[in-house]
Formats: structure tokens, sequence, C-alpha cells
């Protein structure tokens, strides 16, 4: 790869209407270290991309963005790391990856070194339906920790505070995930119904 060439760095005050711009151009996406409001959910549609963060990048879905930060079409070979994905609004995830009957096996989609939080940062209340929603077949997760703050001396904290009943949810088949720390939820905190996970 060239940096320069095939890479889109993402400086803070970007967009996220330009992200999706260049992800739909082809480029890979390279975040420079901040916090990223996203007033859309970054969109990944092409086989290959990687977008990947320095220095605990923190993507977060907006107030006027209900859906999630960053969503995954069911293409082969992405590769998604070193990203923190932050609740400080509600949203259905923060990162899902869609799927249906394909398979990726000869080039699954990699999730390294990725971490969410549900709560702890704003003192209004906030509601994510699921942190992490795998629906695509053939992904492989190294490293998350996936929390949702339960308790705490602040008023922003608390059980019926900032409310998630998910952190992980998979419905794809042949997912395999190393290093899962995943704590607090409000249902389960590992919701894994597909098959030869």
């Amino acid at each position: 790869f060239d940096l320069l060439e095939d890479f889109f760095i993402v400086r803070p005050g970007t967009l996220a209407s330009e992200i999706n711009r260049q992800l739909a151009a082809g480029k890979h996406i390279l975040f420079q270290p901040g916090m990223f409001q996203l007033e859309e959910p970054l969109r990944v549609t092409r086989p290959g991309t990687i977008v990947m963060g320095l220095g605990f990048t923190t993507l977060i879905p907006s107030e006027q963005n209900p859906e999630s930060a960053l969503i995954i079409g069911d293409v082969d070979g992405v590769t998604v790391c070193s990203l923190l994905f932050d609740a400080h609004y509600s949203s259905r995830t923060l990162l899902r990856v869609d799927g249906g009957d394909k398979t990726h096996q000869a080039n699954p989609t990699l999730l390294a070194d990725v971490f969410f939080r549900v709560g702890g940062f704003r003192s209004a209340p906030v509601h994510v339906d699921c942190a992490l929603d795998i629906r695509a077949n053939d992904v492989i997760g190294d490293h998350f920790w996936i929390w949702r703050a339960d308790h705490g001396v602040r008023n922003s904290v608390g059980w019926e505070v900032n409310t998630a009943p998910y952190g992980l949810r998979v419905t794809g088949n042949d997912v395999t995930i190393y290093g899962l720390f995943n704590e607090h939820f409000q249902q389960y905190q590992t919701l894994w119904e597909g098959e030869r996970g």
C-alpha cells in the first residue's frame, strides 16, 4: 500500500459524508487521533477495505445518527482495527457487520483491537440496542473489550441510566473470536446464535 495514494487520512472535523465519499471511491481510511462524531454511519461496501485508527481514535454516532458509527457490508476481506466506539447518544448499534447467505471463508473480515463503551461520557441518558452486531459469515475477531458503565459516582452512570441489552450478538456462521472481554449488559453479554462459532 501507498499511504498517500491508497488511504484517505481523516482529520478531526471531517464529515462522515466525506469519509463515505472516499470509501465509495475505493480509498482505505486512516483516522488521526481524536474523537469523531459521525452524523451518518460510515459504510464499507467494497471488498478489501481497511479502516484503522491511530492513538485511540474514537468513533461516536452523533445525536443525528441513531443507526451506527460503522456498518460493514456483506463483502470479502474488510479489516477494521484500532478503534474505540463510544455511545454519547442513543443508537441501534455501534458497529454492525451485515451479512446473509454469502460465505467469506477464503477472505474473511477481520476486526482487531476494537473497543466499545456505553455510558459514562455525557450526563444525559443513553441507550444502545447492541454494541457489536455480527451478522456476516466468516468473521474473525481479535481482542474486543465491550463495556457498559453500570456503576460509578457520576450521575451519568447507572443500571437504568445508560441502558443496553446486548454487548455482542453473533448471528453469522463460522465466526471466530479471540480475546473477548464483555461486561455489564442487561440481558446477554454475548448472544451467539450462529453455527460453528
